[in-house]
């Protein structure tokens, strides 16, 4: 995901509470990322969404084999990392893939 700080003249990524993060970009540019949410709790368990949609977002065809590795790459190749392994999806068809971890 491109680090992109401003969309319209307006802050792209807002702090959400205290635990957290959110982008949203309604035209999806530049890279086909419409919103990202990113959560931390007391846990230390993380929660990452992205949705996006379009070309741009550079991925394989849909309708994957699992196990489904994802990645979220904020800020280029030496920027974080979010990561995910799903043997499971909740839905994998051609047009969408949603799934939810441990």
């Amino acid at each position: 995901m491109a680090p992109v700080h401003h969309l319209r003249g307006r802050d792209a990524w807002k702090k959400n509470g205290t635990k957290g993060f959110h982008y949203k970009s309604s035209s999806g540019a530049p890279d086909g990322v419409t919103s990202v949410v990113l959560q931390g709790s007391s846990a230390g368990k993380a929660i990452a969404t992205v949705a996006g949609k379009g070309a741009a977002l550079g991925l394989p065809a849909l309708g994957l084999t699992p196990p489904i590795t994802t990645q979220l790459q904020a800020g280029g190749n030496d920027g974080v990392c979010f990561g995910a392994e799903f043997a499971s999806p909740a839905k994998n068809t051609a047009t969408t893939l949603r799934a939810k971890g441990q």
